[in-house]
């Protein structure tokens, strides 16, 4: 009871200050009076009476002191009154107050941006009930590879597995959309029933699918629509349930659409159940893009379910030996298909704005150190006339708190500048998932960063400046202690850490340009320039064979080439580094033993038009090229390119050899190789070219192509509208989609470098302009405690240049000592960014030589300019000052 009356007390005189102050002046005046009473009943005259009591009570004031400390509520007076004078003092010299606040604000406004984008997209859960407990299924080979699962697979794995309440098949796949305003293409993904349901989505109009839509006995098909496609195609319209689409020619009936903050790994416009085409999805051994999603059961672990799924997997493999020899199971987190790409980027920034805020404290603390200088006579007064040791660091800790704090705002507004341009840097595959801002959560980061920055550059100049003897301060003077040798040791040692840790940064940035800068000066195999592309899928429902096919695109491709500014005109299955429609198959080659089913030939294909290799711009090396007589009926022919030749006919010349894409019992023929052709990059720009075979499409059908049209003009999209009329014109319900040029797909191979590289150097030069700021403020204050001495000097016969070499001297020996610190962090640290370096190593010494010279010449310039000041002091005027 007696600590609830002890916190009642304080509370009260907390938060009713003036009440309590005036209840206890009111009683030390009681206590007064009566005491003055007493001493005149004693015989005392008045006066002498008042004076006894006021020695009696040994001051009113003290005494509500002591009180004041009894209740433990004085140290609030003390933080406010210490909040008022630090403002007062910041006010007074505005230019110190400022470079400390904008130097804050760089590192806090830095480190909050990159918070923000790792709160987001590492710490913050999926959009998801429960996230944590979705998982993401697929299969793997012994090698640990992951790849897609097989329709029957996933039926089984559904089937027999106890640990998840739910699972659900996603396969993403695209249509066309007719019957409403203009042909179009949409993103489709195919999901199992309980999909929705699972992720704890609800739709916002009709209903969720049903076990009853999902199968083979399904009586038709139908649709839930995404709130953006609503939006946009059907006008938002509120009567849509019920409404039939049209994809590629099959009607589904509209049940439902979802709601507006749905989101997803892979984003959809239209959603339609798989299991009603279960039969297209084929047997154990095709793998059409199916991934599963499931959720465990309460009390099931992660472990627990890797442990069924691998029993399950391994009975698949002794039932069904041909498909399913060597498949096992592979799960993890679902939240991991978003955050993993992008951990390793964002740790590596974060780290690099951590250097940047620990250069930024170093230079603040620099800059308060040489504020000590004309306020050590103000602290030793201070201490002089009764403050604590522990006093005067709290008031100058209070000080740095609240610079902290004014930079702590401007990160803030630097943070909220900064989120624009970093998510337009980010990948694209990021930005659905990315909802930056400065929520609750980075104010409290902001907040903790704050404490720790004030905790930083505050405490040790806070105990330099809070003198001990204050005798000997004051009578020293003002000028003389000021700057001993070891404020001047440990500015230095602060100068030295800042040139350090720029360095480090500055080596960082240095490789990952100069990856960026190799990767784009690849030869990808092809040229780019002045190259149109656009897709073109054609529904089998309306062109269920290969001479229909066949005849729509040659009717196309020739409107195009006659277009005006075209200079040839073709087609591909997929793009070189857009591997949308390739496909990776085993083969054989005719006379020759057949492998063992482990050592089986494997090779990436893809199906061609005629001119395809002009309009790629990619050469024959041998053979010839396909021509429009290479259809159905004719002899089956293939090119292959050079990496395929120096693989597998290394000693031997290719052409005329056989080739059966098909397992070794299968019922396949033999195709020739008519044709040898240049390499070009199949998926990335930093791998090498990889074995690849080419079919003649119309020996196959273009049920789905990529148009290329080289063109003359300096912008190739700008044939997009006559090219559009033109697929328009022979059939409105076909359209055109993915139209982009060439350059783009180049482009978006450095996408994912380029984000980093300009983060990181843009916080390196930002480093470096701090850490040069540190020097040149170390330099000039030593210029200017120096002055009366650099007279002296002058008076006595030295050189101009000789105090010119003497200043830059003593700078350049923090510059080659942080250099040399720098070297070591970098050659430690830049392994750590070796996974996003491209044909370099993470301790080039030239990269280290180039980044370290660079530093030293801005150093060099930075040392320069104080030291010309200190060369042209006026001996008089300087003598004049001591």
């Amino acid at each position: 009871m007696r600590w609830r009356k002890q916190v009642r007390l304080r509370l009260r005189s907390l938060f009713f200050r003036s009440r309590v102050e005036r209840e206890l002046q009111e009683e030390f005046e009681f206590h007064l009076e009566r005491q003055v009473e007493a001493n005149l009943a004693a015989g005392l005259p008045p006066r002498e009476a008042r004076n006894a009591a006021w020695r009696a009570l040994e001051g009113i004031d003290q005494q509500k002191e002591l009180c004041r400390d009894m209740r433990r509520t004085n140290f609030i007076d003390n933080f406010l009154k210490d909040i008022r004078y630090a403002s007062r003092t910041l006010r007074h010299s505005p230019g110190f107050s400022a470079a400390v606040i904008l130097t804050l604000a760089l590192g806090i406004g830095a480190n909050s941006a990159i918070f923000s984008l790792i709160d987001s997209i590492v710490l913050r859960p999926l959009p998801y009930p429960d996230a944590t407990r979705l998982v993401a299924l697929t299969e793997a080979d012994r090698k640990g590879d992951d790849s897609s699962l097989s329709w029957l697979d996933f039926v089984d794995w559904r089937s027999q597995s106890r640990s998840f309440a739910a699972i659900a098949a996603i396969q993403g796949r695209t249509a066309n959309l007719t019957g409403i305003g203009d042909a179009g293409r949409l993103q489709i993904l195919r999901v199992s029933s309980p999909f929705f349901s699972m992720l704890g989505v609800h739709p916002v109009l009709g209903r969720d699918f049903t076990e009853s839509d999902d199968g083979k006995g399904a009586t038709a098909a139908v649709a839930i629509l995404s709130h953006s496609l609503w939006t946009q195609r059907f006008a938002s319209d509120a009567h849509v349930i019920g409404r039939t689409v049209s994809l590629d020619g099959y009607a589904y009936t509209v049940v439902g659409v979802l709601p507006p903050n749905f989101r997803f790994l892979y984003a959809g416009d239209l959603y339609s159940p798989i299991g009603i085409e279960a039969d297209s999805q084929g047997g154990r051994g095709n793998h059409p893009g199916i991934m599963a999603i499931g959720r465990l059961k309460p009390g099931v672990s992660l472990p627990t379910a890797k442990s069924e799924m691998q029993a399950i997997a391994r009975r698949l493999a002794l039932a069904y030996p041909e498909s399913n020899g060597g498949v096992l199971a592979s799960l993890r987190p679902f939240a991991e298909l978003v955050t993993v790409p992008a951990q390793r980027t964002l740790m590596i920034l974060w780290s690099a704005v951590g250097f940047l805020l620990l250069i930024a404290c170093a230079n603040v603390a620099n800059l308060l150190l040489a504020r000590a200088a004309s306020r050590e006579r103000e602290m030793s007064i201070r201490a002089a006339i009764g403050a604590g040791h522990g006093r005067l660091i709290l008031q100058l800790l209070t000080e740095s708190g609240l610079l902290a704090f004014c930079g702590a705002v401007g990160g803030c507004m630097i943070a909220t500048a900064m989120l624009p341009l970093v998510l337009h840097l980010l990948p694209l595959e990021l930005r659905e998932y990315v909802h930056v801002g400065i929520n609750p959560r980075i104010l409290g980061f902001t907040l903790l960063l704050t404490v720790v920055t004030t905790v930083l550059f505050g405490l040790v100049p806070a105990y330099r400046m809070s003198p001990r003897k204050p005798n000997l301060a004051l009578r020293s003077g003002t000028r003389a202690s000021s700057a001993g040798y070891r404020k001047l040791s440990l500015r230095g040692l602060l100068v030295t850490a800042q040139i350090a840790l720029a360095l480090i940064l500055l080596a960082g940035a240095g490789l990952l340009v100069q990856s960026v800068v190799r990767l784009e000066r690849v030869n990808p195999g092809f040229r780019t320039e002045r190259v149109f592309t656009a897709r073109l899928s054609l529904p089998d429902k309306k062109y269920p064979d290969t001479p229909q096919q066949t005849a729509f695109v040659d009717r196309l491709i020739q409107k195009i080439d006659a277009m005006p500014g075209v200079l040839s005109a073709s087609g591909s299955y997929c793009l070189p580094l857009d591997v949308h429609g390739c496909w990776s198959s085993v083969f054989l080659i005719e006379g020759r033993p057949v492998p063992r089913s482990e050592d089986l030939l494997n090779a990436h294909f893809n199906g061609i038009e005629p001119d395809y290799l002009k309009s790629m711009g990619i050469p024959l090396i041998e053979g010839r090229d396909f021509t429009p007589r290479d259809g159905p009926g004719s002899p089956l022919v293939l090119l292959v390119n050079q990496a395929f030749v120096r693989k597998y006919f290394p000693h031997e010349d290719p052409l005329g050899k056989g080739i059966k894409q098909d397992y070794p019992e299968g019922k396949s023929r033999y195709e020739t190789i008519v044709g040898v052709i240049g390499d070009a990059r199949r998926d990335q720009l930093d791998r090498p070219a990889a074995p690849e075979v080419f079919k003649a499409i119309r020996q196959m059908g273009p049920d789905f192509i990529n148009l290329v049209v080289r063109t003359a003009l300096p912008d190739p999209l700008s044939v997009a509208p006559m090219i559009r009329r033109a697929a328009a014109e022979l059939d409105p319900d076909t359209p055109l989609f993915d139209i982009r040029s060439m350059d783009y797909y180049v482009s978006e191979q450095t996408a994912n470098r380029r984000f980093p590289t300009l983060l990181l150097a843009a916080f390196a030069a930002t480093a470096v302009l701090l850490a040069i700021i540190g020097l040149y403020g170390l330099l000039s204050f030593l210029v200017t405690r120096r002055t009366p001495e650099l007279g002296i000097r002058l008076a006595l016969g030295a050189q101009r240049g000789d105090l010119t070499r003497m200043v830059m001297s003593q700078g350049l020996r923090f510059v080659f000592a942080g250099l040399i610190l720098g070297l070591g962090g970098a050659w430690a640290m830049t392994r750590f960014i070796s996974a996003l370096l491209f044909a370099i190593q993470p301790n080039d010494g030239w990269t280290f030589a180039c980044v370290s010279g660079l530093l030293a010449v801005v150093a060099a310039l930075a040392c320069w300019l104080p030291a010309r000041r200190a060369a042209g002091v006026d001996p008089v005027l300087a003598l004049r000052m001591e």
